[in-house]
């Protein structure tokens, strides 16, 4: 039991570096190809169909809930045939009427193109969704994990072939993209092949389970769209309010502070299982070094802003306008690790799920305000992309009051100078050299860490101890 724990761990853990390390790769090289308008344009598919999940209402989230814990060989083959056959026919439907809508429609020939292929991938996204949440609920971790390699890897050889061929244009991309997603669906299908090789059931009670994994699911779909949404919303009202050459430009800014928050994210497999082995009393007393030694890791890493940026800048100089705006970006990556590390872990450790959604809703619903003042109304880019980070300010803010009211802490000394140090990075990136820049952030950082400093070694030597005791 133990060892196929640790080997679907080990699984997940190698899928994920690699799906990391190859996303970092391309990350840098597609802008460096294409232009900042088409870049763009890739950007604009990329970000439609990161809401694929939006598209099954809950419904694969259900099946997920419900298949969670029970062997693959035990569940029903005849109804789950029968209801993604179903599925199938609905998906069918929604995507001919989505094109018919998008070509009707008065949009440029490159919007047309863009929101049309995100209907064709959505589907087959959808199709690979259905099987490997199955898959993953059945605890079949290794066939899932290299389902999310392979997907990697063929779409990494397909945009290097596109390349290779000529093909400098984000239609090239999108097409290496439906490619590849249309193998990995197929393989998904053929790692569960017995189930479409079952007999068809009773549509009526296939369609009756629909509705009720529908309804068991949609809560965790909304929730884990509404944690997407904040930058999501923005970025589509950049793309109303300005040209494709701006949205090219914040997007390769959003891309690499994405990236960071990525590998910041491993994180999270090393403090689950902790929690998860804690009591009630050991669960609240590594709330702090845990804590600590996130949030002054990520204030010192950031401060390697300046001379990163200057390599980016050699390497894409195309992008200096977007290069500019990861200075207001950055600080994102604290605020959104710390809700993603620590609070939201804590959270589910405490079945506190309701509360992580409705902190979700209320941050979807500033960032709508935020965004029509901004974009919309004002028509200011700066203001619009500081709303993000303002948005993701008051998000871990109310995360943490929920998390502090379960542990009995309080932190609201330590928000209010880890908010201070982050608009002065802001401040400091955005109207001073960075050499000097240098200087004044980690000299605004090592005043945070002098006014801290009894309480941040205490709990570095708290979390050491805990990292590294025996047993």
């Amino acid at each position: 039991m133990r060892k196929n724990i640790l080997k679907n761990i080990s699984y997940a853990i190698g899928a994920n570096i690699i799906s990391l390390g190859l996303s970092l790769i391309l990350s840098f090289f597609i802008p460096k190809i294409l232009g900042v308008e088409e870049y763009g344009y890739w950007q604009l598919y990329s970000l439609i169909i990161s809401y694929a999940g939006f598209f099954h209402l809950g419904m694969i989230d259900g099946i997920y809930l419900k298949l969670g814990g029970k062997r693959y060989s035990e569940i029903n083959k005849e109804l789950y045939h029968t209801i993604f056959v179903i599925f199938m026919l609905i998906i069918s439907v929604c995507l001919v009427i989505a094109i018919g809508v998008f070509c009707s429609l008065n949009l440029s020939p490159d919007n047309k193109i863009v929101y049309i292929a995100s209907g064709i991938a959505i589907s087959f996204v959808l199709i690979y969704t259905y099987f490997d949440m199955i898959m993953e609920a059945t605890n079949r971790i290794e066939d899932s994990s290299k389902l999310i390699v392979f997907f990697k890897i063929s779409y990494f050889i397909l945009v290097i072939s596109v390349f290779i061929l000529g093909y400098r244009s984000y239609k090239g991309m999108i097409v290496a993209d439906i490619l590849s997603k249309i193998l990995v669906a197929v393989i998904a299908i053929r790692r569960c092949i017995d189930i479409l090789k079952a007999d068809l059931g009773n549509s009526r009670a296939a369609s009756l389970e629909i509705v009720d994994n529908t309804r068991s699911g949609i809560n965790l779909m909304l929730a884990n769209i509404a944690g997407m949404l904040v930058t999501g919303i923005t970025r589509f009202f950049i793309v109303g309010n300005w040209d494709m050459m701006v949205f090219g430009n914040i997007s390769i800014a959003l891309a690499i502070a994405n990236l960071l928050f990525a590998f910041m994210s491993t994180l999270s497999v090393v403090f689950f299982p902790i929690l998860r082995r804690a009591d009630a009393q050991m669960t609240k007393n590594i709330y702090y070094p845990i804590r600590t030694i996130i949030v002054v890791g990520l204030f010192f890493m950031i401060g390697f802003y300046y001379p990163f940026k200057l390599i980016i800048e050699m390497w894409l100089p195309q992008y200096q306008m977007g290069l500019r705006y990861m200075a207001l970006l950055f600080p994102m990556v604290i605020f959104e690790s710390k809700s993603t590390l620590i609070f939201n872990t804590y959270l589910k450790n405490y079945n506190e799920e309701k509360a992580i959604f409705k902190v979700n809703i209320i941050s979807v619903g500033i960032c709508l305000v935020c965004s029509g003042l901004f974009a919309s109304i004002l028509h200011n880019l700066v203001l619009t992309v500081v709303s993000i980070v303002v948005v993701l300010i008051v998000k871990s803010f109310l995360l943490e009051i929920n998390v502090c009211r379960l542990i009995d802490k309080s932190y609201l000394l330590n928000n209010l100078q880890e908010v201070v140090l982050s608009f002065i990075f802001i401040f400091i990136s955005w109207y001073i050299d960075e050499f000097i820049g240098v200087a004044l952030y980690f000299s605004a950082f090592a005043v945070y860490i002098i006014l801290n400093k009894k309480f941040v070694i205490n709990n570095i030597k708290e979390f050491l101890a805990l990292f590294f005791r025996k047993g």
